[in-house]
């Protein structure tokens, strides 16, 4: 009967240690899963706050792309300020066609030459940033005739040459201007002291005008 009561007791004391171990064992794996789980919620936080501050610098670097481009533009706008009305330079334009073949041709490209020289020296053209002269003498020159374009093309040439002759030495060509009427008109634009430069930055101007015009014909 004592043995029995014995060997009760030591089985109940290693059941009651198996099952505190347990428990124990439990508990630990608890509070390091416990742990396990916060770390990877701090891990989260921290991601989520590093993609707040990426979004944000995203953000900020947009921003600062669009004031860039919206400086840049207003600038653009600036620079190509309208200085010439685009009729004007439709009568510059038109004062040169009409004429291709026709007789007394010579004088009206005198006529043509003395307009040419006084709209440079009126405007002082050299003065004018070239983007702004091109941009406000091709607001007059798309409104010609395909016709008329061509023809202007043709009368520039000798148009231009009329001019430069006169600049050089216009004694020796003031006849051409005298016989057209137009001798006093063209002394006036000579007397501008920048004539040469203004006429050569007006000449350079409608090339590019025209050129453009090729381009984008040839583009179409």
């Amino acid at each position: 009967m004592k043995k029995l009561i014995v060997m009760l007791m030591l089985v109940g004391t290693v059941g009651f240690a198996a099952i505190t171990a347990g428990c124990t064992s439990s508990n630990a794996n608890n509070k390091t899963a416990t742990g396990e789980t916060n770390n990877a919620q701090d891990t989260t936080d921290e991601d989520k706050n590093n993609t707040g501050d990426d979004s944000q610098d995203t953000q900020d670097t947009t921003e600062e792309t669009q004031q860039t481009e919206e400086e840049t533009q207003d600038e653009t706008e600036e620079v190509l300020e309208s200085v010439i009305d685009y009729k004007v330079a439709l009568a510059l334009f038109q004062a040169c066609t009409g004429f291709e073949g026709s007789s007394g041709s010579s004088l009206k490209e005198a006529m043509a030459a003395a307009t040419v020289a006084e709209f440079a020296a009126d405007y002082n053209t050299a003065d004018i940033d070239m983007a702004v002269l091109v941009n406000d003498l091709s607001a007059g020159y798309e409104k010609l005739s395909d016709e008329s374009k061509e023809e202007f093309a043709n009368n520039f040439i000798p148009i231009s040459n009329l001019v430069e002759a006169a600049i050089e030495d216009y004694e020796a060509n003031s006849m051409d201007f005298v016989d057209a009427g137009v001798d006093e008109q063209m002394q006036d634009a000579l007397s501008d002291e920048e004539i040469s430069q203004d006429f050569a930055f007006l000449k350079s101007a409608i090339k590019a005008v025209m050129d453009n015009y090729e381009s984008e014909e040839t583009a179409e």
